[in-house]
């Protein structure tokens, strides 16, 4: 009997925070889905390249308007083509980006999406030339 106790103790204190989870209705950044075009591989009279950057949220709750940053690695310079977006492109060091939202920014409801338009110096060649890494850290748990 005190064995049967004690795993019901141990379930109870395993589920108690999933369930709390998903009654908070946190984000689950793995639902969270990078999309990246690149519609024009030779844009202007510069080596450059515009992309789209494609977010797609496949989560059931909205993705939150502040308190993240998504981080990524890329091996060429890129600023962001779109003066009126709601996301900022910050260099880190070496080849580290993050996107981080502005005051402007909205939360992205499921099934919803947001997209940014870069420019990239020089142009996709192969697979080498694209982001990747994509990590999205929040500000809090």
């Amino acid at each position: 009997m005190q064995i049967s106790r004690y795993r019901l103790l141990t379930l109870c204190i395993i589920l108690i925070p999933v369930i709390s989870f998903a009654q908070l209705g946190r984000f689950d950044a793995s639902k969270l889905l990078v999309k990246i075009s690149v519609p024009n591989n030779n844009y202007g009279e510069k080596n450059e390249a515009k992309a789209i950057f494609t977010f797609v949220n496949t989560n059931t709750v909205s993705f939150p308007d502040h308190g993240w940053k998504i981080f990524f690695n890329m091996k060429n310079r890129i600023s962001i083509a779109d003066t009126l977006s709601k996301l900022k492109l910050i260099l880190r060091q070496g080849n580290l980006y993050s996107l981080e939202p502005t005051p402007e920014f909205k939360s992205v409801r499921p099934v919803d999406s947001i997209s940014i338009k870069v420019l990239v110096e020089n142009s996709f060649e192969n697979r080498n030339d694209h982001p990747e890494g994509f990590y999205i850290v929040f500000d809090s748990v």
